[in-house]
């Protein structure tokens, strides 16, 4: 028979898969174990296939046989042209010829066992189905196929005693996992950048799939021999496009300024991708243009016409096509017309519109998921529920998320695993098997790299979606069993990882903001409402908590449960994790050594864990005993923090060992494919919008060394005066609090600008008799260090707060949802009749600091309403945390005085210039809209046909409603 037909990668690349020239991975005996009988398997190996079997079947004969090879003898490859009877001291696996019945995905294995002899007849009701059966038998055997670029083959196959009769059929009708390529993963170097030096990687990531019961995935790469190879092994055609993408690089399909009707400009979108796929099963399609996206006005009667559109023209010219749209995890509003969440608009297009529900990072459907603006997800499994009847739906979480938040910290998350289980039992009452009809019939998990343990998040993931019955118990024992006599010590620190995961992680977000990471970006989209994930304090805002903030970091001496404080639920997580690392190292040497490249890398990430933990304790403890000891004038509590402080960068380089370590174990060569960028994270060229690959980060310990140089920064800054004043406009009967930051200068005067002065203290209070506007001195009179205005008010009015001041845009209202915010709240205090103070307020306290003060008198109407204050330019603060991170500037600004429905309003007028707003609207989008983005997206939202017509300064009116007594 020919053998010539099977991808020359697929067979030589086995033995590197399975590590065989790798020391710590050694090649396999050449005895098979004992069978049954005294001469069992001591004969010819052999595997059958028929000459006209579908080429991916005979690729899968010539894998098992080469598998087998590595476990005992290599069998001859033989053509299967008649009956093959169990034969005495024989392995015969015979490839069936014909299909059983049922799911051409369907798989059966039928073993005898005869006279230390076995015939293993592998079936299937396909071409897939077949497939499935070999990799199946071979997973019984021992083999695991846990990671694309390397197979884990046991010394010798696991000869069962009973032989095996079991028959299969999968659980989804779609079950995948993707690449996010729009980042920088080694596996885009082949896929999106041409590197086809590496094409034999997109052949093998395809195999792994289908070894792992994939039905659906990569068709191929295109322009190679292996353009059509994931077609080949079994997966559909799939085809689909992107409405208005202008995210990371999106290549949108509708264009704006195209004056065309829009079921033309459909027609023509659709068309010239079922051109370019002819063949396509499914076709897929966004409609949102970022993650985050416009819902206001008339979109969402534009996005249902389209949907609308788009679902009947399929139903019409291509009524063999699944269609889907995705349903993004972002929290939205409800939209003006529909009254719909945005990402749930595609409800009221028509059945025949499929939905993929894609929820984000390790979170499930039920349980907590405080990211992108949600508490939780149980509205997406509503969903499902309302919609199962009638439309065909895909479940569609992700494996990692990168960015800031698991795989590049690097934290190793097991939960993702058992979060992934927990959905499959929630959707499992919606799964239907109906190759046609409604229900969920998709699995598909969104990946982002397999190192540090993620390759176990997509294969579990996958072989749970084949198999109701398969949780991840089942699949963490899969994991485990290959490690020998340490594989009951590693099952159990497993499960007990995810249960404290589950705590700490799920159930406690604020406890999960320290171990996660933050970037400036992150922190920006945080300040202007983009909830990514749950985010620590900042290090300034730390410097600035009261007592109370403080003590509940800390916690109580010895509390229990919930009433622990951050630094010892930190601490336990620190110390239960290096408990666990211990006992797996005190067991390695029991663990053989073709399983030790799998068991190194769970020890690693359970250190690594820990460490996280550690550094963020230190890193952060210093900050609170910084401040403590500051607030109580403590000299060795601050030293304390200083100390705790040089731990944590201790910590950071024991991290950064074992960072290194790992990254010794990646298996996608060369390593820079992986980590390129350098430390400045800008050296890296590749096919994205980023300079960086996706463990770039890692690598150089980003998110230690981050935390590190901006406690230090935070800690070794000179204060902001040698004054701290807690609030500089007061509410009646509000007394002035202050307090000297620097010891030295207790003995300076403070004169409170009423004639009344304080010497000798540290904490001081000041209350003023009369309203009015003073001016705080520290320091000589004639010559004073430090002064600043003290606004003491007869009447104050405020913002409320809640999750935001509530500012909004009134014009132009486009902008409203980028910058919104971002602002800060405000505060009004009459002085008298004529004169006023105007405040910024940052944080939810409501507190004015001295630096956003302004003073004023009441000047002529304007519009017929009370104008506070009018000027050339007033800077607004950009508020993130209880913290001015930059200034907006208005020009041409006028406070104007209102009411509406019985509570005083305050509107400012002014302009803003419009590359100011480019610059923000690119911070605080996480760096997903580069400027030529937001200069494509802007005019529409001020209404103008394109940038260069926008005027340089846009006009724009904020109004702050519903301000309540202060």
């Amino acid at each position: 028979m020919a053998r010539s037909r099977a991808p020359a990668f697929a067979l030589a690349a086995l033995a590197a898969l399975a590590g065989c020239d790798d020391p710590d991975n050694p090649p396999a005996g050449a005895s098979p174990p004992d069978a049954g009988a005294p001469e069992a398997l001591s004969g010819p190996w052999r595997v059958h296939v028929a000459e006209g079997a579908p080429e991916a079947v005979q690729i899968a004969a010539e894998e098992t046989a080469a598998i087998l090879g590595q476990m005992g003898k290599t069998p001859t490859v033989l053509a299967l042209d008649a009956e093959i009877p169990c034969a005495p001291g024989a392995l015969d696996v015979i490839f069936a010829p014909d299909p059983i019945t049922g799911s051409d995905q369907a798989w059966a294995i039928d073993e005898v066992i005869c006279e230390g002899g076995r015939r293993i007849m592998l079936s299937g009701g396909g071409r897939l189905g077949q497939q499935y059966a070999a990799y199946a038998w071979l997973h019984d055997l021992g083999v695991r196929f846990f990671h694309p670029e390397q197979i884990y083959v046991p010394e010798a196959p696991a000869w069962g005693e009973a032989p095996i009769q079991r028959a299969h059929t999968p659980g989804f009708q779609y079950r995948s996992v993707s690449l996010h390529l729009t980042h920088p993963l080694e596996l885009g170097d082949p896929i999106r950048g041409d590197r086809l030096e590496y094409l034999d990687e997109v052949g093998r990531y395809i195999d792994w799939q289908v070894r792992n019961f994939a039905s659906d995935g990569l068709g191929g790469k295109a322009g190679t021999a292996l353009a059509d190879y994931g077609h080949m092994r079994g997966f559909p055609q799939a085809a689909g496009v992107h409405l208005r993408a202008a995210q990371q690089g999106g290549n949108a399909c509708l264009d704006p300024a195209d004056p065309r009707p829009m079921e033309e400009k459909l027609i023509e979108c659709v068309e010239a991708e079922m051109a370019a796929v002819p063949e396509a099963d499914t076709f897929s399609l966004t409609f949102n243009e970022s993650e985050f996206p416009q819902t206001t006005g008339d979109i969402d009667l534009w996005i249902v016409d389209a949907l609308t559109f788009i679902a009947d023209y399929m139903a019409a010219e291509h009524p063999g096509v699944d269609l889907y749209a995705t349903y993004h995890g972002t929290h939205t509003p409800l939209t003006d017309n529909y009254a719909q969440p945005f990402f749930e608009l595609p409800r009221l297009a028509p059945d025949n519109l499929g939905v993929k529900i894609h929820t984000l990072m390790f979170y499930d459907l039920e349980r907590p998921a405080p990211v992108y603006g949600n508490t939780d997800f149980s509205h997406m499994l509503d969903f499902m529920e309302a919609e199962a009847p009638t439309r065909r739906l895909w479940h569609f979480p992700e494996a990692a998320w990168w960015l800031t938040f698991d795989i590049a910290v690097p934290l190793y998350l097991p939960v993702t695993i058992e979060a992934r289980s927990h959905d499959l039992d929630l959707i499992e009452p919606l799964r239907s098997e109906d190759p046609t009809g409604p229900g969920v019939v998709g699995h598909r998990v969104f990946g982002t790299g397999h190192e540090w343990g993620y390759w176990q998040n997509e294969y579990c993931s996958l072989r749970m979606a084949a198999d109701p019955a398969y949780r991840w118990r089942d699949c963490l024992s899969d994991i485990t069993g290959i490690f020998g006599e340490a594989a009951a010590e590693a099952q159990a620190t497993l499960e007990a990882m995810i249960a404290a995961q589950i705590r700490d992680f799920i159930y406690d977000a604020e406890l999960l903001g320290y171990m996660v990471g933050t970037d400036p970006e992150t922190e920006a989209a945080f300040a202007a409402g983009i909830v990514f994930h749950p985010l620590p304090p900042a290090p300034g805002e730390i410097l600035r908590w009261d007592a109370t903030q403080l003590d509940r970091w800390l916690g109580a001496e010895g509390a229990p449960g919930e009433d622990l404080g951050i630094a010892a639920r930190l601490w336990r997580i620190a110390e239960e994790q290096a408990t666990w690392a211990d006992r797996l190292k005190a067991m390695a040497d029991q663990v053989p050594a073709a399983a030790r490249p799998w068991f190194d890398e769970i020890v690693d990430g359970v250190e690594i864990n820990g460490l996280r933990a550690r550094h963020q304790h230190d890193a952060y403890g210093a900050l609170v005993l910084t401040r403590l000891g500051r607030l109580t004038g403590d000299a060795e509590i601050e030293a304390e923090g200083l100390a705790l402080l040089d731990a944590a960068e201790a910590t950071t380089e024991a991290a950064l060992a074992v960072i290194r370590r790992r990254s010794e174990g990646y298996r996608y060569a060369p390593l820079e494919r992986a980590v390129g960028g350098g430390e400045a994270l800008d050296g890296d060229d590749n096919w994205t919008v980023y300079d960086y690959r996706y463990l770039a980060r890692t690598h150089h310990a980003y998110y230690y060394r981050r935390v590190d140089a901006l406690a230090r920064e935070a800690i070794e800054a000179p204060a902001d005066g040698p004054l701290e004043i807690a609030d500089a406009l007061l509410s009646p009967g509000q007394a002035l609090s202050a307090r000297i930051t620097d010891a030295a200068l207790i003995e300076q005067p403070v004169a409170f600008g009423d004639g009344e002065a304080s010497v000798g203290a540290l904490e001081i209070t000041h209350s003023y008799t009369d309203p009015g506007l003073y001016t705080l001195t520290l320091g000589p009179e004639a010559d004073p260090i430090y002064s600043a205005r003290i606004a003491q008010s007869a009447e104050a009015w405020r913002t409320s707060y809640d999750e935001g001041f509530g500012a909004q845009v009134i014009d132009p209202a486009g902008v409203n949802a980028f910058i919104r915010n971002v602002l800060p709240g405000v505060v009004i205090g009459d002085l008298d009749a004529e004169a006023v103070a105007l405040g910024f307020t940052l944080g939810p306290e409501g507190a004015v600091p001295p630096a956003w003060l302004i003073p004023s008198v009441r000047g002529e109407s304007v519009r017929g309403e009370g104008a506070l204050a009018v000027g050339d330019q007033l800077v607004v603060p950009v508020v993130s945390r209880g913290a001015a991170l930059a200034g907006l500037a208005l020009y041409d600004y006028a406070f104007i005085e209102g009411e509406a429905e019985g509570a005083p309003i305050l509107t400012v007028t002014g302009a803003l210039d419009k590359d100011q707003v480019v610059l923000a609207v690119g911070v605080v989008s996480n760096g997903a809209l580069e400027e030529d983005d937001v200069r494509r997206l802007l005019p529409p939202l001020v209404g103008y046909p394109d940038y260069d017509a926008v005027p340089q300064r846009v006009p724009v009116e904020i109004r702050w409603p519903g301000l309540v007594p202060r």
